[in-house]
């Protein structure tokens, strides 16, 4: 299984005189990690986004309306590899931090920016081409300063077409991040922003 520029593609590696392509997919955006597991393939891409919007006043309407990150999460049934089925898609605003898989559950870390002007403020979203859209709840720390980002923690069980666990944190962007099987550990960088985690 290789990930090269926007293509997945999947190899017949063995023996080295036969070895050809057998399948690829094509996708837009970044790849971030790959995983093989349980007859599934996940890939998860970061992709940029333009907002569909402009801050505008009486009279005028101008400025760069900007760019959002996005985070998907492809799923695929590998078990003919020549012709693999994209069996789930997921997409998670923000940038991914990080990832991990524990037996079949995925776990994905995102962060999204929280605006000055909260006026403006949005929470992230998760969708799911499954279960459909959803906000996760949102929880905060009592803990001096300001925390300038969500950190969301999203698993999936890739063997099964259950619903996606998500919880969004106001915690600042997610720095290191340590997974055991039983607890996910993130440490957030200690700025005058963030107030120290």
């Amino acid at each position: 299984y290789v990930v090269s520029g926007n293509s997945l593609h999947i190899l017949k590696a063995y023996p080295a005189q036969d070895a050809e392509i057998l399948s690829s997919y094509q996708f837009s955006g970044d790849p971030e990690s790959l995983y093989i597991n349980n007859g599934k393939v996940v890939l998860i891409v970061r992709e940029y986004r333009s907002r569909p919007y402009r801050e505008c006043s009486p009279g005028s309407c101008g400025g760069f309306a900007g760019y959002d990150q996005m985070t998907h999460v492809y799923i695929f049934s590998v078990k003919d590899p020549a012709s693999p089925v994209l069996v789930r898609q997921l997409e998670v605003e923000g940038y991914s931090t990080t990832s991990r898989m524990i037996e079949t559950r995925l776990y994905l870390v995102t962060s999204t920016g929280i605006p000055a002007d909260l006026d403006n403020l949005q929470l992230p979203v998760v969708q799911d081409d499954h279960g459909g859209t959803m906000i996760p709840p949102v929880y905060g720390f009592d803990t001096p300063g300001h925390a300038s980002a969500f950190s969301t923690i999203s698993s999936v069980d890739i063997a099964s077409t259950g619903p996606v666990n998500a919880r969004t944190f106001i915690i600042g962007s997610a720095g290191t991040v340590y997974v055991s099987p039983s607890t996910l550990y993130i440490a957030v960088p200690d700025t005058p922003q963030s107030g120290g985690a």
